[in-house]
């Protein structure tokens, strides 16, 4: 007769005396190659165009099927050239590692298979810690809400993975407002100061195409003497994203230069050729007298005293 299984993993349960002199077969040799596939089993799932795939699980019978099902292993690996979305639905709770080695510019979407619940997306190049409760998929191993994220890339919006959450991991930094029922996390670090009513509704810093700085803890607001800006409050802003055409002007208010010079005579009796030697008997005082001097460093476009820089990333927020 078929015997009961485990709610989460389908392990089977023997029932007392069911199945005399034969459990090794029925019962616990299929119960420990699941065990040994939690803890380091692989599979791999080719993935290529546009398609919805269901995670296989365990004989729900109680009865071995001779195999081990995808739902079971500890890794599962994605590999292949996609040129469609393909969205990955999960039946059995429980944790489970991602590793996203799909090329091309579609993503990997992890989902309950019901349809409901948070959908979230499989970061690509990396093995990715996931939980399903059965209800929704979360990351495990993603940083703190409110930590910021410098994303290296050619494009000024989110990557298709962070597109496949239902709830987006991370923000764009270019001061938009979002609601706090959606963010809550993030939204009680922000609260109003960089927009919103802190209520409701919250705001992002603004970093687009801005120098960041950190705040000043200490007690002389060192960044104000620096910058114009208040260092010790969050949210200060100042500066222009155009640095403006400025003039650079140094006067010299006039000043003498007085030179003392020995007359030069010739000795007397000495052909002119000769060479002249100095008469200490008298002298000349030479002035080189200025009236003013003023040098001007004008600029001439946007970029004057501009530091050395360089646009390499997307500012982004952790959710």
């Amino acid at each position: 007769m078929a015997e009961p299984i485990t709610p989460q993993r389908s392990l089977i349960v023997p029932n007392t005396g069911d199945l005399v002199a034969a459990w090794g077969t029925s019962a616990l040799n299929p119960n420990f190659q699941t065990i040994d596939a939690l803890f380091g089993g692989v599979t791999t799932i080719s993935l290529s165009s546009a398609t919805t795939l269901l995670l296989t699980v365990p004989a729900t019978t109680g009865i071995w099927p001779g195999f081990l099902s995808q739902s079971v292993n500890s890794l599962i690996k994605f590999t292949g050239a996609q040129t469609g979305n393909a969205v990955i639905q999960f039946t059995l709770p429980g944790y489970y590692i991602l590793h996203n080695q799909c090329t091309g510019t579609s993503f990997v979407q992890l989902a309950n298979q019901s349809g409901a619940g948070n959908k979230i997306g499989a970061p690509p190049g990396k093995k990715c810690h996931v939980f399903f409760d059965g209800t929704d998929m979360d990351y495990v191993n993603m940083p703190d809400p409110g930590t910021a994220y410098d994303f290296h890339t050619n494009t000024t919006s989110l990557p298709p993975w962070m597109n496949a959450c239902t709830v987006a991991p991370y923000l764009i930094k270019n001061g938009a407002t979002y609601s706090v029922a959606t963010f809550p996390a993030l939204a009680q670090y922000l609260g109003s100061t960089f927009g919103g009513n802190g209520i409701n509704t919250f705001g992002v810093p603004d970093e687009m195409n801005r120098f960041r700085l950190g705040v000043d803890t200490g007690t002389t607001a060192r960044v104000t003497s620096l910058s114009g800006i208040n260092g010790t409050t969050f949210g200060s802003a100042g500066g222009s994203q155009l640095m403006q055409t400025h003039t650079h002007g140094i006067t010299d208010p006039g000043h003498t230069h007085a030179h003392n010079a020995q007359r030069l005579t010739s000795d007397l009796g000495v052909a002119a050729s000769a060479p002249f030697t100095v008469d200490q008997s008298a002298g000349a005082t030479i002035n080189n007298a200025f009236t003013g001097i003023t040098i001007n460093n004008a600029g001439t476009g946007t970029s004057q005293n501009m530091p050395p820089a360089v646009v390499s990333f997307l500012p982004l927020i952790k959710t």
